[in-house]
């Protein structure tokens, strides 16, 4: 577990910032993502998106409501959030932040092309939800042939 990732059965999963909220009846609960996505955001010194996260969170939050401590630290492994940046207040270097974002990237917490989903929409549906969809509202890159079956007309930049 990462320096700031401890976990008990009274303490929630931190990563700089708690990630679980307790209610006023004692169950778990995943923190809202705006709000954890704020605090990481500066934490990190990248901005991220905490949404892919949302499932985790909430099996580490159902596990420590099981009282199920090992099951919420291995959910909580899985995360796979990066150790924080050193709190000495000395601005990391570049190869530092390079690296950092590189971990952010495989994490899923900080896209390596903030408008890639809306740039490559996938279609989500079998056999392979990962085939590219049209663009939304009809969107059609310039030069492309919109009519099935026809060679492509636009000029080759070649």
């Amino acid at each position: 577990m990462n320096r700031d990732g401890a976990l008990s059965a009274v303490h929630s999963p931190r990563a700089g910032t708690p990630l679980l909220r307790r209610s006023s009846y004692g169950r778990w609960a995943p923190r809202d993502d705006g709000d954890i996505g704020r605090e990481l955001s500066k934490l990190y010194g990248f901005p991220l998106d905490v949404a892919c996260k949302r499932q985790g969170l909430a099996v580490i939050a159902r596990a420590l409501e099981n009282d199920d401590l090992a099951r919420a630290q291995v959910a909580t492994l899985l995360l796979k959030l990066p150790d924080p940046p050193a709190e000495d207040g000395a601005a990391p270097d570049a190869l530092q932040k390079r690296l950092l974002a590189r971990e952010l990237v495989a994490s899923g917490l900080l896209k390596a092309d903030a408008d890639w989903e809306a740039e490559h929409p996938r279609t989500g549906t079998a056999p392979n939800p990962g085939w590219f969809a049209t663009k939304p509202n009809g969107a059609v890159p310039p030069g492309a042939n919109t009519r099935s079956g026809e060679p492509f007309q636009g000029s080759n930049p070649g």
